[in-house]
């Protein structure tokens, strides 16, 4: 791997297919027939354009979906994915730093082929609940208009900014 940045989150090439997974989920939530209301889509667009800037930060940017038991989050932080009990307890942890990246199922630290099998299972359970779900929960903190806007063909393109915490 080559140097560390510290604008940048630790994902190598290997990783590509997790960001990937993530977009296609929300990319179909917010294709989808739910009648979300606006500040949830702005949330989801949200975090479309920060997950489309990985490996690189989007400064300002704090945001997670939870759905069922999921939680997505993105912030100046930390990427990651986390899944918990009914009683709050975390049974799931990924998440990617700037300079490391740990993966926790329990009390046991996954690499390789088994935290490649856990996070596909993860995954695609949110990608059910995201499809079926009438209700999630996004809490958007996001501040600055880089978090709002993305390069399309070399021009800036900014949609509108919603903060707070909120559901459908």
């Amino acid at each position: 791997m080559s140097e560390f940045k510290q604008n940048n989150y630790f994902l190598s090439a290997d990783d590509k297919w997790i960001i990937q997974l993530s977009l296609n989920i929300l990319y179909k939530r917010i294709c989808s027939e739910h009648t979300d209301q606006s500040n949830i889509r702005s949330g989801l667009f949200r975090f479309f354009l920060a997950l489309q800037r990985l490996p690189s930060k989007t400064k300002g940017i704090s945001l997670s979906i939870e759905v069922g038991c999921y939680q997505l989050e993105i912030n100046s932080e930390l990427f990651g994915l986390n899944v918990y009990t009914d009683d709050g307890h975390t049974t799931f942890r990924l998440q990617y730093f700037d300079k490391s990246k740990h993966c926790i199922s329990g009390y046991d630290f996954l690499t390789g082929n088994e935290m490649e099998e856990s996070l596909r299972f993860h995954l695609s359970e949110v990608d059910e609940l995201m499809i079926n779900e009438k209700v999630i929960h996004i809490e958007d903190l996001s501040v600055g208009t880089e978090v709002d806007s993305m390069t399309i063909n070399h021009q800036e393109v900014a949609i509108e900014s919603v903060g707070g915490g909120y559901s459908n």
